[in-house]
């Protein structure tokens, strides 16, 4: 999905866009639950939370050739009780997207414009 292009486009501006390839929340239940007598103790404990965020980045010159092109993988694991899970993907999302931004950062620091 193409998010945006944002950029200047004069005659020495630059270009960039977001598109988000995929994003998921998922829960890996505790490995005790599936055992007899002993699953009821452990369905209340903590599950394992994922969300994976998977951005592409490109910053384009006037020409519109790339400058810079990079896929981001984002993996965020979260440990939550079942009881506190209403809202944890947008959190996930939330949460995801802000680590995309400190990579994303980093990434254009290190170019020379």
């Amino acid at each position: 999905m193409f998010i945006k292009r944002f950029g200047s486009s004069s005659s020495n501006g630059y270009k960039t866009e977001i598109k988000l390839n995929a994003f998921y929340c998922s829960v890996k239940a505790n490995d005790l639950t599936g055992v007899p007598f002993l699953g009821i103790a452990v369905v209340g404990m903590d599950n394992e939370w994922h969300g994976i965020l998977k951005n592409e980045v490109s910053l384009l010159d006037k020409e519109d050739k790339y400058i810079f092109h990079k896929i981001y993988d984002i993996d965020i694991k979260e440990m939550r009780s079942p009881k506190n899970s209403s809202g944890l993907d947008f959190d996930m999302y939330i949460k995801a997207f802000n680590k995309f931004a400190e990579e994303f950062e980093t990434d254009i620091n290190r170019i020379k414009f």
